[in-house]
């Protein structure tokens, strides 16, 4: 996540950031991959609010770095702009449906967030979340 964007900048309820850890084929299949999921996301997000912001982080591993962390785990909460980063580490191997892979592991980010949020006595609708992943799913079926 770019900590540098403007603060009145709206990125939406819902973004998807990378973290590279190198170079090769299985990296540029992931990165392609979470492009058209992050498309699919900013058409989903439109018009929708919620008090808490999500920013699912996907960690690719590459020749230069792996993640450190199996699945996915809270990352930070960026308070001022009420945003929390889950990280998800991808697997170097790239399965047979990416996309799917993805929206599995997206789902599983928002599941983690409604334990966090409860942790932290904050408000989050995971529904609302959950929703937006699935309608990402009709939109590849279409």
């Amino acid at each position: 996540m770019d900590l540098n964007q403007s603060e009145n900048q709206d990125i939406g309820i819902l973004s998807v950031s990378t973290l590279v850890g190198g170079s090769g084929a299985n990296c540029q299949a992931w990165q392609f991959a979470i492009k058209t999921f992050r498309h699919d996301i900013k058409k989903c997000i439109q018009g929708r609010t919620t008090p808490l912001k999500l920013d699912l982080a996907f960690h690719i591993p590459g020749n230069m770095l792996k993640p450190d962390f199996y699945g996915v785990r809270t990352g930070s909460y960026f308070k001022k702009m009420s945003i929390l980063a889950v990280q998800i580490a991808l697997p170097e191997e790239f399965p047979e449906n990416a996309l799917v892979h993805i929206r599995h592991e997206a789902h599983q980010a928002i599941d983690e967030s409604v334990r966090w949020a409860a942790k932290n006595h904050l408000e989050f609708d995971a529904r609302l979340f959950h929703q937006i992943v699935y309608q990402c799913e009709e939109i590849e079926s279409n």
